[in-house]
C-alpha cells in the first residue's frame, strides 16, 4: 500500500486499516441512525405498491415474453401478499449459518456439523405447535416431526439433494419468530440460494474470517442489493482472531466492499462460541433488532426497492426489444408473408382419402399374407394367428399416417413462431401448441381369426401367401381393414383442417400484434417512466 509515495510495511498497513475501521465504525452507526430516521418518514411516500402497478408489470412481462423476469415478478407478488418480515442468512459452506440461527432461536433446531450440512432452504416461521413440511420439486409435500429435519435438509441423509427438496418449512413456538418474523437458512450458493435472494427483506451475509472476501460473497451481496434487500455483513468465527487481527480483517473487508465496489453496508464481528458476549450479541443489538423494531416500515421500503428494480429491468428489456429487431421491417414483412402463404397452401391441399385408404389396405394385406406365409413355412407353430398379424400391421400403418400429419402441423407451427421471433415478436409458445392427433382405435373391432397351418405349406411361401389373401378376402377382413383405415384417415383429415385453421388464426393475431409492437412498446415505456402519480393515468 502506498501513501503519498511512501511504501508501508505490513505492520504499518495493518495499523492503518485498524485506524480506518475505527473511524468508519461511528460513521456507520450514524449512517444507520440516519437511515432509521429517514425510514420513519418514508411510510407515506413508500407504501407497498397497489395491484394496479403490479398488474401493469405482469401484463408487460407476459405480453412481451420476458421469461427471465417471471421469477422476480412472482417473488415480488409473494412478498407483497405475505405480510411477514423475511430475514435470510447466506454464506459459503461452513461459514456458520446454521449455528448462528440456532443461537438466535435459543434452540438446536437446525442440524450442524464439520462438513457442509444444509442441502435445501429451511424456512422458519412461528406457530403454536412445532411441525415440519418438506416441499419436493414438482409439487408434492411431506409432513414430519421437527426432530426429523436432518432427513430432508442435511447432506449426510440427503446427499446432493437427491430427494429433490425445494425447501423445508419449520413452524415453531419460539418467541424470536413472533410478530411476523421469518428466518431462512440457505445452503451454499446454488440455484435454490439464488432463488431465495429476491424474496427476503433483510439478507445477512456471513464471511468466514479464516478466509478472505471472495467473489462468491461479493456476488451474493450485489444480488441482494440489486433485488432491493437490506444487507448486513457478519464476519463469523471472530473468536479465532485477536482484537488487533479483527481490525485488520475488518479494514480489508471495508476496502473490498466500500472502496473497490462502492458498497456501504453495516459490518459486525460475530461468534456463537466462547464467552465473549459482544461477539455473540453485538450484531443482534445494533444490527438485527433495530431492523425488526421497524420491520413494517423497512418491509415497505424493501417492497418499493424490489418494485423499482423490477420496473428498471422491464424498461431495459423493452428498450432492448425495441432496438434489437433481428430483421429489417421489409425482411420481417416478407418472412411473415411467406409463412402465411405456406399455411394457405397447406390448408388448400385436399388428400384423396378413398385412394389413400385403398393403397394402404393393399399394402397391409400383402404384408400380412407375407408374414403369415413365412411363419407357417417355419413350422414352429401349428396355427396362424391372423388377428395379431393384422393388428400389428394396422397399428403401424395408422401410426405412420398420424405421425406424418402431426409432424407437418408441428413443423408449420414452429415456422410460425420462428418467423414471428425473427421479426421482433415474442409469441407465446402455448399459443402455437399443437393438440394431439386422434388415436387409432380400429384394432378393438377385429374379430379373432386363428387358423391351422394348411398341409401345402411345405410346398413353399407362394401358395401359402395366396391362401392367406383368399382367407382375408372371404372372411371380410380385407373390407374391415379398409373401413377402419378410411375412418381413421377421415378423422385425421378433419383434425388437420382444424389444426391449420387454429394456426392461421393464431398467426394472423400475432402478426397484427407485431405490426403495432413499436407503438405499444413506446406507450409502455412512457407509462413506466412517468412519475408515480401519473403512471395510472398514462396506462
Amino acid at each position: 500500500m502506498r501513501v503519498e509515495g511512501l511504501q508501508l510495511r505490513d505492520t504499518e498497513e495493518a495499523e492503518l486499516h485498524r485506524i480506518v475501521a475505527q473511524l468508519l465504525g461511528p460513521l456507520g452507526d450514524l449512517q444507520r441512525a440516519l437511515f432509521d430516521a429517514g425510514s420513519d418518514t418514508a411510510g407515506d411516500s413508500m407504501r407497498p405498491t397497489t395491484g394496479t402497478e403490479m398488474d401493469q408489470l405482469h401484463r408487460m412481462v407476459i405480453t412481451y415474453g420476458f421469461v427471465a423476469l417471471r421469477a422476480p415478478l412472482d417473488s415480488l407478488a409473494d412478498r407483497i401478499h405475505a405480510g411477514d418480515y423475511m430475514v435470510a442468512v447466506f454464506g459459503t459452506a461452513n461459514s456458520g449459518k446454521s449455528t448462528l440461527l440456532n443461537y438466535l432461536l435459543g434452540s438446536a433446531v437446525l442440524p450442524v456439523g464439520p462438513t457442509p450440512v444444509t442441502t435445501a432452504p429451511i424456512v422458519l416461521r412461528h406457530a403454536g405447535r412445532a411441525r415440519g413440511e418438506a416441499q419436493v420439486a414438482g409439487g408434492s409435500k411431506e409432513s414430519f416431526s421437527p426432530d426429523r429435519i436432518a432427513e430432508f435438509a442435511a447432506e449426510h441423509f440427503n446427499p446432493d439433494n437427491g430427494k429433490r427438496i425445494s425447501r423445508v418449512v419449520m413452524e415453531l413456538p419460539i418467541g424470536r419468530l413472533e410478530n411476523g418474523i421469518t428466518l431462512v437458512d440457505t445452503p451454499p450458493l446454488s440455484d435454490e440460494t439464488i432463488a431465495t435472494m429476491p424474496a427476503c427483506d433483510l439478507g445477512i451475509v456471513l464471511i468466514d474470517v479464516s478466509g478472505t472476501l471472495s467473489m462468491t460473497e461479493a456476488t451474493v451481496i450485489g444480488a441482494l442489493l440489486r433485488s432491493g434487500s437490506k444487507v448486513i455483513v457478519l464476519l463469523s468465527k471472530a473468536d479465532r482472531l485477536s482484537k488487533e487481527d479483527r481490525w485488520t480483517v475488518c479494514g480489508h473487508v471495508i476496502d473490498q466492499l466500500l472502496v473497490r465496489n462502492g458498497i456501504d453496508i453495516p459490518i459486525f464481528f460475530v461468534s456463537c462460541l466462547g464467552n465473549d458476549a459482544d461477539l455473540r450479541d453485538d450484531w443482534i443489538v445494533r444490527g438485527l433488532e433495530p431492523c425488526i423494531a421497524q420491520r413494517e416500515t423497512l418491509r415497505q421500503v424493501s417492497v418499493q426497492r424490489k418494485l423499482q428494480a423490477l420496473r428498471t429491468a422491464v424498461v431495459d428489456a423493452l428498450e432492448r426489444r425495441l432496438s434489437d429487431t433481428p430483421e429489417s421491417p421489409a425482411q420481417a414483412d416478407e418472412s411473415l408473408k411467406q409463412v402465411r402463404s405456406t399455411l394457405e397452401q397447406a390448408a388448400s391441399k385436399r388428400a384423396s382419402l378413398q385412394a389413400d385408404a385403398r393403397r394402404l389396405t393393399h399394402c397391409l394385406i400383402a404384408e400380412v399374407a407375407h408374414n403369415a406365409a413365412v411363419l407357417g413355412r417355419t413350422g414352429i407353430d401349428p396355427v396362424l394367428d391372423l388377428t395379431s398379424l393384422i393388428a400389428a400391421s394396422l397399428t403401424a400403418r395408422a401410426g405412420t399416417e398420424t405421425n406424418d400429419v402431426s409432424n407437418e402441423i408441428r413443423t408449420l407451427a414452429d415456422g410460425c413462431v420462428d418467423a414471428l421471433r425473427r421479426s421482433g415478436g415474442a409469441p407465446d409458445p402455448e399459443t402455437f401448441q399443437v393438440r394431439d392427433a386422434p388415436a387409432f382405435t380400429g384394432v378393438a373391432r377385429l374379430p379373432s381369426t386363428v387358423l391351422p397351418v394348411p398341409w401345402f405349406a411345405a410346398f413353399g411361401i407362394w401358395p401359402l401367401r395366396w391362401w392367406v389373401q383368399r382367407v382375408l378376402a372371404s372372411r371380410g377382413l380385407r373390407m374391415l381393414v379398409y373401413t377402419e383405415l378410411a375412418n381413421h384417415l377421415v378423422g385425421l383429415g378433419l383434425w388437420r383442417i382444424d389444426a391449420l385453421e387454429r394456426l392461421q388464426l393464431a398467426f394472423l393475431h400475432e402478426r397484427r400484434r407485431l405490426q403495432s409492437l413499436p407503438q405499444r412498446i413506446a406507450g409502455d415505456l412512457e407509462s413506466l417512466r412517468a412519475p408515480p402519480n401519473d403512471r395510472e393515468r398514462v396506462a
